[in-house]
This record gives structure tokens, sequence and C-alpha cells, in this order.
């Protein structure tokens, strides 16, 4: 709580007032926070208003664009990760869907299963994708171990089932976890960056 010295003002006179607010050091970031301020005034205190702002405390990271051409053929059918996320979205047909507010609690230096299908909104073709985490939430998936898993390719429906190492200095809050799908049978050449013709790139939150 940061309260002001008593100021006198003039009838259609205004003042700016600065406020230092600092957040608990174990405050994760990302984290929302409502920021309440109230002015008082009059002889006996008989004037007030109340105004609420929200905050985001610490970076928030912008994420590069990732997202097919084309929102037909192959796709992610399905995303499983722990107890947490169950996302079954079959016949869907998006070039690339924020699914963000879908969150899986983790703890750091533990294990997670996850799951992911990739199938198809029209022709089978050969197909493959990887799986990231932002780490260290520094806004890309370019750092050691953020490309946390390569599927296999295939050119018909297939259900791939991976362990996630949370690592042991893994942010805390919010990070981005990034599936990116396309056709291809070089599953080594998928970036977690950029455009492609055919497949589907979809977005999920893990929190630390």
């Amino acid at each position: 709580t940061a309260v002001t010295s008593p100021q006198s003002l003039a009838i259609g006179e205004t003042k700016n007032f600065t406020f230092n607010v600092t957040a608990p050091g174990s405050t994760p970031d990302g984290t929302e926070v409502n920021l309440d301020f109230t002015a008082t005034g009059g002889t006996s205190n008989q004037y007030s208003e109340i105004e609420t702002y929200q905050i985001i405390v610490g970076f928030v990271p912008e994420y590069c664009e990732s997202a097919a051409n084309y929102s037909g053929d192959t796709e992610i059918d399905e995303v499983i990760f722990g107890d947490d996320i169950i996302n079954n979205t079959a016949g869907d047909c998006a070039t690339y869907t924020d699914f963000t507010n879908l969150i899986a609690e983790v703890t750091q230096d533990e294990t997670y299963a996850m799951s992911i299908t990739l199938g198809t909104c029209g022709g089978n073709y050969t197909k493959a994708a990887k799986v990231y985490v932002d780490w260290n939430r520094d806004g890309d998936f370019e750092d050691s171990e953020e490309e946390v898993y390569v599927s296999e390719s295939s050119s018909s429906t297939a259900t791939y089932t991976f362990d996630v190492n949370i690592p042991e200095d893994a942010h805390l809050g919010d990070l981005r976890l990034r599936i990116v799908c396309i056709e291809t049978s070089t599953p080594t050449s998928i970036a977690s960056c950029g455009t492609y013709s055919w497949g589907e790139t979809e977005d999920y939150t893990l929190y630390v």
C-alpha cells in the first residue's frame, strides 16, 4: 500500500502522482494482479473514488507466428498432456489455433506423459510434428532442450506418446508449449516459426 501526503487542489486543477509498486520476488512472471487506486477529498473526506487497473508482473514474451497456408488435409487431431489437457479437435480443419487457455500444471524436475494424434481433414499425406516449450520464457524456442519431441513421419493417422521432462531450472509461471504439424517426409526440417503449405500449429500453456 502506498499513500501520498495530502495535496490541496483548486477547482479544475489536476496533479500527477507517482507510485512505486514492488511485487514479491517469488511472484511468477505473467501473474495478473489488480492495482486499486483510491482518491479521497473534501474537508471531512466525504468524497471518494476508486479505480482498478490490471497489470502483469514481469516480462511478457511475444511469439513468432506459425501457421499453414491451407486448412485442408493434414491437421492435429488430439493433444493430451498429463491429466490437465485433453483436447480433441478432429475435423476442425484449422491452420493455427490458440489454445493457451488450456493449462497443464507442472513441477520442476518432474516428468509428464504427452501424446499427439496427427490426422487429416481430407486426403492422407505424409506428415510429422515437432513439440516445443519455451523453458526460459524468453519468447522463442531456440534454446537448449526447447525442442522436446520430433515425431516420425506417417502417411496415415498416427498417435505418438512420449515423456516431457520439466527442467529443474524451468522458469516459474506460464510457459508456451507449441506443436507444429506439417506435411513432410523429413521431420527434422520442421521449424517453430513461419508458414508452410499444409498442416496445423497449436499453442498451449504449461504452468510451472
